[in-house]
């Protein structure tokens, strides 16, 4: 026989640590998957501007506007039609 009492086992002294890191571990996962699907749906959106460009590149006007009338200016600009007098 011993002279002391065994200690009893420590149960749930850290339980909150525990859940703590639980917890912790899911949103860093979530914050991952995050971080993947903004940087996927970046690349997506730049790959739709650039076949946007390269559609508008195509097309000189719209159906039914007549742009010749414009003189173009030096830069590609012109000015803009004045409806000061239309209404």
């Amino acid at each position: 026989m011993t002279a002391y009492p065994a200690p009893a086992p420590a149960h749930g002294d850290a339980a909150g640590f525990k859940l703590l890191a639980l917890f912790l571990g899911l949103v860093v996962c979530l914050m991952g998957f995050f971080g993947l699907w903004l940087a996927l749906s970046a690349q997506h959106a730049r790959d739709d501007a650039n076949k946007a460009v390269a559609a508008s590149a195509q097309a000189q006007s719209m159906p039914g506007m007549d742009m010749s009338s414009r003189a173009a200016v030096a830069g590609g600009t012109y000015a803009t039609p004045s409806f000061a007098g239309v209404a």
